[in-house]
């Protein structure tokens, strides 16, 4: 953000430090990854479909096993003790999220999914990018883990 201000970076850059603005850059980082990935392989897909929604699956759940990584670890081992513990868990993190969807993408990519299925797969990377635009440009009104004013 700080090398190329303005609204167009706001929404695929991390505007501050927060664990919401990392799990959007998960979110982003994947997609483009993705994105890549067909274009690169496109000659070689036997199933395109069935290909682009293993990689839309897993664009819509990284940024959730970022965060389920990420707190399973603040839950067992508690804070981390400095900056050098905590740049490497964040790579273990990205490590066992691309060790999941690996074979998870190899799963699904096999499937010709449902109407249903890609419905509600289009629908989860919409609201995504929706939650990872609007929070780009100001907070939600309640914390994730703070009790809502007045409660």
């Amino acid at each position: 953000m700080d090398w190329f201000p303005g609204t167009i970076s706001r929404i695929f850059s991390g505007i501050d430090e927060s664990v919401f603005q990392h799990l959007k850059l998960g979110f982003w980082a994947y997609a483009l990854a993705s994105i890549g990935e067909i274009l690169i392989r496109r000659r070689t897909i036997g199933d395109k479909g069935a290909f682009a929604f293993s990689r839309a699956l897993s664009v819509a759940i990284v940024p959730w096993l970022i965060f389920l990584f990420w707190y399973g670890i603040a839950a067992v081992f508690g804070p981390m003790p400095n900056d050098t513990v905590e740049v490497l868990t964040a790579i273990a993190v990205i490590i066992a999220c691309g060790a999941i969807l690996g074979p998870l993408e190899a799963l699904t990519q096999r499937v010709r999914p449902w109407l249903s299925a890609w419905v509600s797969v289009i629908a989860l990377v919409l609201v995504s990018i929706l939650v990872y635009t609007a929070f780009s440009f100001g907070r939600p009104w309640v914390d994730l883990f703070q009790q809502p004013p007045g409660r």
